[in-house]
C-alpha cells in the first residue's frame, strides 16, 4: 500500500506522511482526483481558496510562483490542526478557515498570484481518497483615478491636438470613455476604445467645452476630473449696424447735434478686442462708438478693428459717415460808432453751412428793412438812441425749423474816465494813461492840457506819452471821453508830483565785520517810482557789488544791507536816491563802522630747530596783557646769505592761519634746510590786527645750487580731441639752462617710434587732427649740461561712429529684405568703426529691443515681422549713425478653424458660420454633414443656412480646414439643443422705488432663446434680449392692476413660450383711526397691509409735521413685520404730539397713505408775547401774538396797555391769541401784556416794551447874514455866516450839511468864521433817522460879492495854420465882470471886451520878440490892473531821437525844437513823404509797433512856427543791432575764472538790454552764483566763474535786441583740464608706537610736475575678512597738504582697529593716481636679544632633557613595552600580519575609488 502510494507524482512531501499513513491503505492509485479552478481576487482584498467540499485528514497546500516550476509548500495539516510555513509571510495575510481546508488570504498583495495545489487526503470508508485540487489565482488591480493631460489647454482653432487619459495602476484590458459637456451643459459621448490617447487633427470652436475620461477595466471604473479646453479663434469679419439718419448707397448721413450709434461685433475667443478708427486715426475703444450730439468735423471714414490679442489676430471693416448742418451757432451783430462818434453803425453776419442765411434787421433802422445774404449793415443816429437800446437781427436758413436771431446793446460806460500814470524803463519818457472801461461800442479819448489836445485819440484807453521833464511837476492834465450816447464829453485830471524821501534812521552805527541795513521810505510821487538806487560812500552805485551789498524793496520802501563791514572801507555817507518822469530825489545816510579793539602785543619765548636737518622750526610765545582775542597767524621771511648783500627785500608769507587763541606754541614744517629764515607771530581780534611781534631767527646757513635739465613733461590742449579738431603740445621745464633743444617722438599703434619734430620751440601744433595721430607721445630736452626724456603721455583722438554694416544670417534674401520661417533662427551683426567704441542698439519698428552688436532672434515669430534698425552711439561725442533692414516671417495659419452658430429669420432658422483666419496663403473650410444640398470649399470663413424645427435637438455639426502648409486637417463642431423647462418671471423695484424692473429668463440652450416682453394688449416693451430680458420701467401708478406677458422663441422650437406677471398697488388699513392719550403717556398706533405687487420693502411712519419718524430714534419706537407696522410715541406732549400721523407704503406702481389722529389733553403754561416788530415805523401796521405753548383749547386772551405815563388800560378781550394795530402812530410807545385763560388755569405774560420809531420832519434853518433877498441870503466876502437847522425823530435825528450837494459838515449848526467867494452856492441841511433810514431836508442860497481875483493874464497862441498870431485878454471872476483892452492897437482899432478880448496879428509880419499888453479895470477896485506877452523863435534846429518800451513792444520817435512862443508844430513823415501819425506842438512822439520791417527805414520830422515862413526838418535812419567779440574761441584752465566779451558795432534805437545764454542756451540771469555780468551802453563781459570742463566748455551766445531787430553771437568757451600731477610712492607707513593709536606716512613723487598739494585716506579693514559682503569705504584724514610735504602724522587711531592708508597728489582740480594701498607696520621691538636669548636657553634644556628620555625607553623597552610602541611604533608585528594574511591586498585594492580616469599603478 505504502509503494503505491510513494509512486503518485508530485507528491513532493510523501516522506513527511509516513508516520501518520501506517494502517492506511489507498486501495487503488487510479482513484486520484484531479480538479482544477480559476479564480481572480482583488489587491489589497479578501480571497477564499477552496479545497474539497468537507474537511480532509490531511492535506498540503503549496504555491508555485508564474514562470517557474517550483513548487513550495505554504500551510500544511496531518491531523494535528494546520501549520503554516515562512512562504505563507509574502503570500499575505494568509489563514485557514476554521473546520474547513479552505486558505483565505486577507490584504491580498501582487505576488501572491500563481498556482496553489491543494493535496486532500480523506479516510472514507471505501479506503482512501487522494484529491489534487489546482487553483490558479489571478490578482486583479484596479484602474486607479485617470487624469487628462492636454496638448495645449488652449488650442488654435484649425490646429490638431490630442488628449490622454493617464493612469497610474489598473490590471489590463483596460477600456477608455471620452466625454465632452459643452458650454451648454449638454455630455457627450465623443470616444470609446482601449487606447488611452484621442486626436482631434482639426480643432475648431465647438471642441471648447469640458473634457473627462473614464477608465474601465473588469475590476471597477474611474472617472477622471474634468479639464475646459478653451479654443482660441477669430476674430471674424466684424459686422457694423449704425442707426443714423438715413443710409446712402455706400455710407450713412446723420443730421449735426442727433445722436449716431455704431456698433461693431466679430465673434472670437478671447473676445475681440474693438478698436474705432476715425480717417486713419484711432480715437475709441469699445465694441459701440456712440456719438452723441454729433457735429460736422464726424463726418469721414469709419473703421472697426476687430483684435484678438492672445492670437495676435485682427479683422476691420470700414463704412462712411457724412454729416449735414446748417451754420454754425447764430448770426453775429456787432456795432460801431460812426460819423466822428455821433451815429452808431449796425452790422450783422452769419457765415457757414449750406446755403447761406438770410439776414434782416428789428426793428427798422432808418425806415426801411432790408435783407442781405452773409451780412447787412445799417446807420442809427447817436443821440436819438436811448441807453441800453436793444437790435436784434434774424436769420432764416433752410436746414432750421426755427428763426436763429443776435441781438447788440448799445449802453454807457459805468461811472467816470480813469486816469494814472506810469513812466518807462529808465524814466525818459512819461506816461499818462486815460481808460473808460465798458461801453458798446467804446467810448473814444483824448488828452489836453491847458486847453490844448495832447496826443492822438483812442478808443477805450489812451497813453499819451510826453518826454520826462522837471516842469510837469505840479502840472495838470485832462484826459476827456467821447460816446455816441452822449451829447457832451467826460473828463478825468491827473496833477503831477516829484518823489519824497524820508528814513529812520538818518545815521547808523555798527561794529565792524556785521552786517547793518539802513532803510529809505516813498512818502509821496505821481508817477510812481520804478526803483529807488543806492549809492555808497564813494557815490558808487551797491548794484555793481552784489557780492557786498544786499538790496530789498517794496513799492514803498527800500533796505540796503551792508555785509562784512569794514571801518576802513564802508564808513561814510550813503544815498538813497528815487526818480519818477517829473523829478529826482535823494537822501543822505551816515553811517559809522567801530573798529574791535585792539589785540595784546606778543613775545617770542623760544624758536629752534627741531633737528640737525633744519626742516622743521619750533615756536612759542607769550601775550604781553590781557585782551580781546580771535587768533594768531605766523609769517616768515627768506634771508639773504650773506645777509645784506642783496637790495631785495623778501616778502613776509605766511605760514600758518586762524590759530586757536588758546595755542602758544607751533611747529612749522618742510622748510627748506638750505635757507635762512626769520619769523614773527602776529595777534588778531576778528578784523583787527595787532603788532607784530620781534623779528626772530633760529640759525644761518650758506648754500650754493646748481641746477640741470628737470625731467620734462607734456601738456596738451586736450588729451582726448575730437577728429577734424586742432590740438596742441607743450614739452614743460622747471629748470633748465637756455639754450634748449626739444625733440618730439611719436609711438603709434604698432609700436614704431618716429620723430615728428625738432627745435628750440616747446610748443607743437597739430591744426588737423585724424585718427591716425592716435598714439604715445613723449619730448626730449637737451641743453649743454644734460638731456632728459618726458614720460610718454597718450594722445586718444575721439571719432566715429561710421556708417554702420549689417550681417545677417537669416531664410532667404530678396529685393525687399530678408525672410524667415517661423520658429527659425535668426542672428543680426552690427559694425561700425568709432573712438571710444560705440554702444550699439537695436530697434524694432522704432521700439528699443536689445543692447550689442549682436542681435539673435531665436524661435522668431510672425509677429516679429518689421524694420530692425542697428543705431551706433558714441556715447563722448554724442554722435550717431543708422541702419535699417527689413524682416518678413513667413507662418501657417494660428490653431484651429473656429465654428459658432447664429439664430437668423426671426429666430426660425440657423446659421452655421466656420471661420480660420491667418496665415499665408488662407484656409480652406467644409461643413459635415452636407448642409443645404452641396458641400463646397471656401476661403477664410464658410456660412450655410439650416431650418430650425426641421433640426433634431442636440444635432452636431463639424466644419473642417485644410492648409496647404499642414499636413493634417484641423476641424470644429457646434451642437445645437433646446433650453430647458420654460421660461420664469418675476417683478423687483431698484432701492428708492425710482424704477419697475421685470425679470425674464429661459437658460441655457444653443444658440440661446430670444424673449421680449409685450402688455396685456399685445404691445411690445422694451427691446429683444437673449437667454434673459430684464424691463425697466419708470415707476408710475398707471401700471396697477395692468399685465405683462414675456414671450421666449428658439429656432429649435416652432411656436414661443411665455409667462405672465399682474402688478398691484398696495392697499393699508389701521386699527383705530383716532386715538386720545393723556400728557406724558405713550401711545401707540397701528397700520396693516392688505396686498401689493412688487413687495412693499418698508412701511413707513410720518409724525404731525410730516417729518420721517425713523430720523428721530429716542421719541419714536416702530416695530414691524410684513404685512404690518406699529408706531410707540413716548413720553407725549401736548404741544408737539398732536396732530395727525401718516402710514405709508410704496412699490413701483402705486403708493398709499393712511391718516391717524393722536389727540393729548393739557392745561395752559405761561404765556408769553411775540411782536411782528418791537421797533415799528410810525404809520406801518404791528401784531402782537400771545404764545401759549401748553393747553388745551379753548383759550381766552385779555391785553393791557401800559402807556409812558404809567396808565394801565385794558385793550381787548377775546378767544384770538393776536391783536393787530393796522396803523402805529408815535402815542402808541408803552408797555404790553397778555393774560390766557382755559376751563383748567390762567397765566399771565410778562411785560414787553413796544417802541415806535419816526421822523424826522422837515427841518427849520435859521441863518445870521448881511442881508436877505427873494431867493436867498447874500455876504460881504471875508465876514461871518451861521446857520441853525432842527427837526422832530425818534430817535433824535443826525445833522448833515452840504455845499453844492457835496457834504460839508455834521451837526445842528454850521458856522463860517470868514466867508469866501468860494463859499457862494446851495447850502442843504440834512436831517437822518438812521434807524429808520429816513430823512428830510431843507436848501438855502447863499451869494458872496467879490472884485476878479488877481490881474489879467495875457496869452498868444498859432493861427490860420501856423502862419498868424492870435492874442487872448482874459480877467475872469468878480462880480460884475471887467473890462479889457490891448496895447498898442491891433490890426488898427483898439476894441474893448468884456471877460476876455481876442486879436489875429499876422505872423510874418511880426517882429522877433515882440511884445503886446492888455489893459483891465473894475467897478470894484480903485487901481487898473494889466499883463503882457512876447512872441519869439525857438533856439537851434528841431532834434530827432528814438526810444523804445520796456519790453521792446513799441518803437518811439520823438522830435523837439524847444522854446520859442507859441510853441512850433511838428509833424513825421516817411521817406516816401507819407505822413506819420498826428501833429504836436514842441515835441512830437509817433509810437510804432515793433517790426523788423523797419530796419535801413528813414523818418523826418517836420516842424513849423508862425514867425518863419518855411517849416525845419530833421532825419531819422533805424538799424537794426550788429554784434562782435574780441576772441570767438576762449580757452582757459579748470577751476579759473574767464570773460566773454560782446561789443554793440551799431544800433538804432539803442538796445535795451544784452543777453547772455550759456551752453545749455539758459538765461545766465537765472544763475548769478555761477555767472557775474558787466556791461556799458556798447558793450557787456560775462564772466564764468569756476570753470569746469565737463560742465561749462561749449557754446555760449550773446543775444541783442531792440525794436527793429535783433542779433546773436557765438562765443566757443573750451575749459582745459590741468595736467595730471605725478603718481605717489609711500616708501615708509609704521605706527609711531605700541599703542597703534598713530600712524606716520613717508612718500615720495614719482616725477616732476605741476602739483598743489597732497590728500590722504584710510580704509577701516573689517574685523575678519572675507565674513562681510559690505567693501569699507575710504575716508579723507588729512587734505590740502602742502606740495612741500612728503611726511604727515595721522593721530587718535582706533588700536584695535586695521587700517590701510593711500596717498593722492592733486594738481588744482585734477586728481592724480592714488599710491598703492598700505598698512602700517608696528615699531622694532626694543627687547628682541632678551627674548631670543631666552628661547635659545630654553631649547637646549628641553633637548638635552628629551635625549636623556629616549636613551631609558630604549635600554628598558622591555620593561615599559607600550611606552616604547606609544614613541617607536610597531613595524614588526605589522609586517607579520601582512605577510600571514595576504587577502588584504586584494580588500585593499577592491576598496580603492572608482574616480573616472584614474588608473592604479
Amino acid at each position: 500500500m505504502l509503494h503505491r502510494l510513494l509512486r503518485l507524482s508530485n507528491f513532493s512531501l510523501t516522506f513527511v506522511l509516513l508516520p501518520f499513513l501506517q494502517g492506511l491503505e489507498i486501495s487503488d492509485p487510479g482513484q486520484v482526483v484531479y480538479i482544477e479552478a480559476r479564480t481572480s481576487g482583488v489587491v489589497e482584498h479578501e480571497v477564499t481558496l477552496e479545497c474539497g467540499t468537507t474537511l480532509p485528514d490531511v492535506y498540503i497546500w503549496s504555491f508555485t510562483k508564474p514562470g517557474t516550476d517550483t513548487i513550495r509548500a505554504v500551510v500544511y495539516n496531518f491531523g494535528k490542526g494546520p501549520k503554516l510555513q515562512h512562504l505563507a509571510q509574502d503570500l499575505g495575510d494568509l489563514n485557514v478557515i476554521t473546520n474547513t481546508a479552505f486558505l483565505s488570504i486577507e490584504k491580498l498583495p501582487l505576488d501572491a498570484e500563481g498556482l496553489y495545489t491543494c493535496q486532500a487526503l480523506y479516510d472514507t470508508a471505501d479506503g482512501a481518497r487522494l484529491y489534487y485540487y489546482y487553483v490558479h489565482l489571478r490578482v486583479l488591480v484596479p484602474v486607479s483615478k485617470p487624469y487628462v493631460l492636454l496638448s495645449n489647454s488652449s488650442a488654435v482653432e484649425g490646429s490638431s491636438f490630442w488628449m490622454r487619459c493617464g493612469l497610474e495602476n489598473g490590471t489590463e484590458p483596460i477600456n477608455y470613455t471620452w466625454e465632452q459637456e459643452s458650454r451648454s451643459g449638454l455630455v457627450t459621448t465623443l470616444a470609446e476604445s482601449n487606447s488611452s490617447l484621442i486626436n482631434i487633427i482639426w480643432v475648431t470652436r465647438n471642441h471648447t467645452g469640458w473634457y473627462g475620461c473614464l477608465a474601465r477595466n473588469e475590476v471597477n471604473q474611474q472617472t477622471s476630473d474634468r479639464i475646459w479646453l478653451d479654443v482660441l479663434f477669430g476674430p471674424d469679419t466684424p459686422q457694423i449696424d449704425v442707426l443714423a439718419y438715413s443710409v446712402m448707397e455706400q455710407s450713412y448721413s446723420a443730421l449735426e447735434k442727433g445722436n449716431v450709434s455704431l456698433s461693431c461685433q466679430a465673434v472670437s475667443n478671447p473676445p475681440s478686442r474693438y478698436v474705432w478708427f476715425y480717417i486713419n486715426s484711432q480715437n475709441y475703444s469699445g465694441p459701440q462708438l456712440s456719438i452723441s450730439i454729433i457735429q460736422r468735423v464726424h463726418t469721414g471714414n469709419y473703421t472697426c478693428l476687430a483684435q484678438n490679442t492672445y492670437l495676435n489676430t485682427s479683422s476691420k471693416k470700414t463704412i462712411t459717415l457724412t454729416v449735414y448742418y446748417p451754420p454754425d451757432g447764430a448770426p453775429t451783430c456787432s456795432m460801431f460808432p460812426a460819423n466822428n462818434y455821433t451815429d452808431l453803425a449796425l452790422f450783422c453776419s452769419w457765415v457757414g453751412g449750406y446755403p447761406p442765411a438770410i439776414l434782416k434787421w428789428s426793428p427798422y433802422v432808418n425806415g426801411e428793412n432790408q435783407q442781405g445774404i452773409y451780412n447787412v449793415t445799417q446807420i442809427q443816429p447817436g443821440p436819438d438812441t436811448a441807453n441800453n437800446s436793444v437790435f436784434t437781427c434774424h436769420a432764416s436758413h433752410i436746414a432750421l425749423n426755427i428763426t436763429q436771431s443776435c441781438s447788440t446793446r448799445t449802453w454807457l460806460p459805468s461811472g467816470e474816465p480813469q486816469c494814472s500814470a506810469n513812466s518807462s524803463r529808465n524814466n525818459e519818457h512819461l506816461m499818462l494813461s486815460c481808460s473808460w472801461e465798458g461801453g458798446f461800442p467804446r467810448a473814444l479819448l483824448w488828452w489836453s492840457s491847458l486847453g490844448e489836445m495832447q496826443g492822438t485819440s483812442e478808443e477805450n484807453s489812451n497813453i499819451l506819452v510826453l518826454r520826462t521833464s522837471a516842469n510837469y511837476s505840479g502840472k495838470t492834465f485832462i484826459c476827456h471821453a467821447k460816446h455816441p450816447l452822449n451829447k457832451d464829453s467826460k473828463k478825468c485830471m491827473l496833477k503831477l508830483e516829484a518823489p519824497v524821501l524820508v528814513t529812520e534812521r538818518i545815521v547808523v552805527s555798527v561794529y565792524e565785520t556785521n552786517d547793518v541795513q539802513l532803510t529809505c521810505l516813498l512818502s509821496r510821487h505821481n508817477p510812481a517810482v520804478t526803483v529807488v538806487t543806492w549809492y555808497n560812500n564813494l557815490k558808487q552805485n551797491v548794484g555793481e557789488t552784489p557780492k557786498k551789498y544786499i538790496l530789498q524793496q517794496a513799492a514803498a520802501w527800500s533796505n540796503l544791507t551792508v555785509r562784512e563791514t569794514d571801518s576802513m572801507t564802508d564808513s561814510g555817507q550813503y544815498w538813497c536816491s528815487a526818480t519818477n518822469a517829473v523829478g529826482r530825489t535823494e537822501m543822505p545816510i551816515l553811517l559809522v563802522v567801530i573798529r574791535y579793539p585792539m589785540p595784546p602785543n606778543i613775545t617770542v619765548s623760544k624758536i629752534i630747530y627741531s633737528s640737525r636737518q633744519r626742516t622743521d622750526v619750533n615756536m612759542e610765545w607769550l601775550i604781553q596783557t590781557d585782551g580781546d582775542l580771535t587768533g594768531f597767524f605766523i609769517e616768515y621771511q627768506k634771508l639773504s646769505v650773506p645777509v645784506g648783500k642783496s637790495d631785495n627785500t623778501s616778502v613776509w608769507q605766511k605760514v600758518a592761519v586762524d590759530l586757536d587763541p588758546s595755542i602758544r606754541s607751533y611747529q612749522i614744517n618742510n622748510l627748506d634746510p638750505t635757507t635762512t629764515y626769520a619769523f614773527r607771530i602776529t595777534a588778531m581780534n576778528r578784523r583787527t590786527t595787532g603788532n607784530p611781534s620781534d623779528i626772530t631767527s633760529p640759525a644761518f646757513y650758506n648754500l650754493t645750487v646748481s641746477v640741470p635739465v628737470s625731467k620734462p613733461y607734456i601738456v596738451l590742449s586736450d588729451p582726448s580731441p575730437v577728429e577734424g579738431t586742432s590740438v596742441w603740445m607743450r614739452c614743460g621745464l622747471e629748470n633748465g639752462t637756455e639754450p634748449i633743444n626739444y625733440i618730439w617722438e611719436q609711438e603709434g599703434h604698432s609700436g614704431v617710434v618716429t620723430t615728428i619734430a625738432e627745435s628750440n620751440r616747446s610748443v607743437i601744433n597739430i591744426t588737423w587732427v585724424t585718427r591716425n595721430h592716435t598714439g604715445l607721445y613723449r619730448c626730449l630736452v637737451r641743453n649743454e649740461v644734460n638731456q632728459q626724456r618726458s614720460d610718454r603721455i597718450l594722445l586718444d583722438v575721439i571719432y566715429g561712429p561710421d556708417v554702420p554694416h549689417i550681417d545677417v544670417t537669416p531664410y532667404l534674401v530678396t529685393e525687399g529684405g530678408f525672410l524667415a520661417i517661423e520658429k527659425g533662427n535668426v542672428s543680426l551683426m552690427c559694425q561700425a568703426s568709432s573712438n571710444p567704441p560705440s554702444q550699439y542698439d537695436w530697434f524694432f519698428n522704432n521700439s528699443r529691443i536689445n543692447s550689442g552688436p549682436q542681435l539673435s532672434i531665436s524661435k522668431i515669430l510672425r509677429t516679429q515681422t518689421g524694420h530692425y534698425t542697428c543705431l551706433v552711439q558714441n556715447t563722448f561725442l554724442n554722435t550717431r549713425s543708422t541702419k535699417s533692414i527689413a524682416l518678413t516671417v513667413y507662418y501657417p495659419p494660428d490653431g484651429a478653424p473656429s465654428c459658432t452658430m447664429l439664430p437668423v429669420n426671426n429666430y426660425t432658422d440657423l446659421l452655421l458660420f466656420c471661420s480660420w483666419l491667418g496665415g499665408y496663403p488662407l484656409a480652406t473650410l467644409k461643413w459635415i454633414p452636407y448642409v443645404n444640398g452641396n458641400d463646397r470649399g471656401e476661403i477664410t470663413n464658410i456660412s450655410r443656412i439650416f431650418p430650425g424645427p426641421d433640426t433634431a435637438n442636440n444635432s452636431v455639426f463639424t466644419c473642417y480646414g485644410s492648409h496647404v502648409a499642414l499636413n493634417v486637417t484641423q476641424s470644429c463642431s457646434t451642437k445645437t439643443w433646446l433650453p430647458y423647462g420654460d421660461p420664469k418671471c418675476s417683478a423687483n423695484s431698484s432701492r428708492n422705488n425710482e424704477y419697475l424692473t421685470l425679470s425674464c429668463s429661459w437658460e441655457g440652450g444653443f444658440p440661446h432663446a430670444l424673449l421680449w416682453w409685450a402688455s396685456s394688449s399685445g404691445d411690445m416693451q422694451g427691446t429683444y434680449e437673449e437667454t434673459s430680458n430684464i424691463l425697466v420701467l419708470r415707476s408710475s401708478a398707471n401700471y396697477s392692476g395692468k399685465t405683462f406677458v414675456c414671450h421666449a422663441k428658439h429656432p429649435l422650437a416652432k411656436e414661443s413660450r411665455q409667462c405672465v406677471l399682474k402688478l398691484e398697488a398696495p392697499v393699508l388699513m389701521t386699527q383705530r383711526s383716532v386715538v386720545s392719550v393723556f400728557d406724558g403717556s405713550n401711545v401707540q398706533l397701528t397700520c396693516n397691509l392688505s396686498k401689493s405687487y412688487p413687495a412693499v420693502t418698508e412701511i413707513t411712519w410720518y409724525n404731525n409735521t410730516q417729518q420721517k419718524v425713523g430720523g428721530i430714534p429716542n421719541k419714536y419706537v416702530v416695530q414691524q413685520a410684513v404685512g404690518w407696522s406699529s408706531l410707540m410715541v413716548q413720553e407725549t406732549d401736548g404741544m408737539v404730539d398732536s396732530g395727525q400721523y401718516w402710514c405709508s407704503a410704496t412699490n413701483a406702481v402705486g403708493t398709499a397713505d393712511i391718516p391717524v389722529t393722536l389727540l393729548v389733553i393739557m392745561p395752559v403754561s405761561k404765556p408769553y408775547v411775540q411782536l411782528s416788530d418791537s421797533s415799528p415805523a410810525e404809520g406801518m401796521s404791528v401784531w402782537m401774538r400771545c404764545v401759549v405753548e401748553k393747553g388745551t383749547g379753548p383759550i381766552n386772551y385779555i391785553w393791557e396797555q401800559e402807556s409812558q405815563t404809567g396808565l394801565l388800560t385794558t385793550l381787548v378781550k377775546w378767544n384770538s391769541s393776536l391783536v393787530n394795530v393796522t396803523w402805529v402812530t408815535r402815542n402808541h410807545t408803552g408797555w404790553y401784556r397778555c393774560l390766557a385763560r382755559n376751563e383748567v388755569n390762567q397765566q399771565r405774560s410778562d411785560r414787553i416794551w413796544l417802541d415806535v420809531l419816526y421822523g424826522p420832519d422837515l427841518p427849520q434853518i435859521d441863518v445870521t447874514t448881511y442881508s436877505v433877498m427873494d431867493r436867498g441870503y447874500i455876504a460881504l466876502e471875508k465876514g461871518s455866516v451861521s446857520l441853525m437847522c432842527q427837526a422832530s425823530s425818534n430817535p433824535p435825528g443826525q445833522y448833515i450839511w452840504f455845499y453844492n450837494n457835496s457834504e460839508i459838515f455834521s451837526g445842528a449848526q454850521l458856522t463860517i468864521t470868514r466867508v469866501l467867494r468860494g463859499h457862494v452856492g446851495y447850502y442843504t441841511c440834512l436831517a437822518q433817522n438812521t434807524h429808520l433810514n429816513t430823512r428830510s431836508k431843507k436848501t438855502v442860497t447863499l451869494t458872496i460879492y467879490y472884485p476878479p481875483d488877481g490881474a489879467p493874464s495875457c496869452s498868444m497862441f498859432a493861427a490860420n495854420n501856423y502862419t498868424d498870431l492870435a492874442l487872448i485878454c482874459s480877467w475872469e471872476g468878480g462880480y460884475p465882470p471887467a473890462t479889457l483892452k490891448w496895447s498898442p492897437y491891433v490890426n488898427g482899432d483898439n476894441q474893448q471886451g468884456v471877460s476876455n478880448g481876442t486879436r489875429i496879428q499876422p505872423g510874418p509880419d511880426s517882429a522877433n520878440n515882440s511884445v503886446f499888453t492888455c489893459y483891465g479895470s473894475h467897478v470894484a477896485l480903485n487901481v487898473t490892473q494889466s499883463c503882457s506877452t512876447r512872441t519869439w523863435l525857438p533856439y537851434g534846429e528841431p532834434q530827432c531821437f528814438a526810444y523804445v518800451t520796456r519790453n521792446n513792444e513799441y518803437l518811439m520817435l520823438s522830435c523837439t525844437w524847444e522854446g520859442g512862443f507859441p510853441r512850433a508844430l511838428l509833424w513825421w513823415a516817411s521817406s516816401s513823404g507819407d505822413r506819420q501819425g498826428t501833429s504836436e506842438e514842441n515835441s512830437n512822439i509817433l509810437v510804432l509797433r515793433s517790426s523788423a520791417n523797419y530796419s535801413g527805414k528813414a523818418f523826418v520830422c517836420h516842424a513849423k512856427h508862425p514867425l518863419n515862413k518855411d517849416s525845419k526838418t530833421c532825419v531819422l535812419t533805424l538799424e537794426a543791432p550788429v554784434l562782435m567779440t574780441q576772441r570767438s574761441v576762449v580757452s582757459v584752465y579748470e577751476g579759473d575764472d574767464v570773460l566773454l566779451t560782446c561789443i554793440l558795432s551799431k544800433n538804432y534805437p539803442a538796445a535795451t538790454e544784452v543777453t547772455w545764454y550759456n551752453n545749455l542756451r539758459q538765461n545766465i540771469g537765472e544763475i548769478p552764483k555761477k555767472y557775474v555780468l558787466q556791461q556799458a551802453a556798447a558793450w557787456s563781459n560775462l564772466t564764468v566763474r569756476e570753470t569746469d570742463s565737463m560742465v561749462d566748455s561749449g557754446q555760449y551766445w550773446c543775444s541783442a535786441k531792440n525794436a527793429v531787430g535783433g542779433a546773436e553771437i557765438p562765443v566757443k568757451l573750451v575749459v582745459l583740464r590741468y595736467p595730471m600731477p605725478p603718481n605717489v610712492t609711500i616708501t615708509k607707513i609704521t605706527y609711531s608706537s605700541h599703542q597703534r593709536t598713530d600712524v606716520t606716512v613717508e612718500w615720495l613723487i614719482q616725477a616732476d610736475a605741476d602739483l598743489t598739494g597732497f590728500f590722504i585716506e584710510l580704509q577701516n579693514l573689517p574685523g575678519r575678512l572675507g565674513k562681510s559682503d559690505n567693501v569699507p569705504l575710504w575716508q579723507k584724514v588729512a587734505a590740502d597738504l602742502d606740495p612741500s610735504t612728503r611726511s604727515y602724522q595721522i593721530n587718535n587711531l582706533n588700536p584695535t582697529g586695521k587700517y590701510v592708508f593711500r596717498v593722492t597728489a592733486v594738481n588744482r582740480h585734477t586728481i592724480g593716481h592714488p599710491s598703492e594701498i598700505k598698512s602700517p607696520a608696528l615699531p622694532p621691538f626694543r627687547a628682541y636679544p632678551a627674548v631670543i636669548g631666552a628661547a635659545i636657553g630654553g631649547m637646549l634644556v628641553a633637548t638635552v632633557a628629551t635625549v636623556l628620555i629616549f636613551i631609558y625607553v630604549v635600554r628598558n623597552r622591555t620593561n615599559i613595552p607600550r611606552f616604547h610602541d606609544m614613541i617607536f611604533g610597531r613595524q614588526n608585528s605589522q609586517s607579520r600580519e601582512n605577510i600571514n594574511f595576504p587577502e588584504d591586498k586584494v580588500i585593499g585594492e577592491d576598496a580603492s575609488p572608482s574616480v573616472p580616469g584614474f588608473k592604479r599603478q
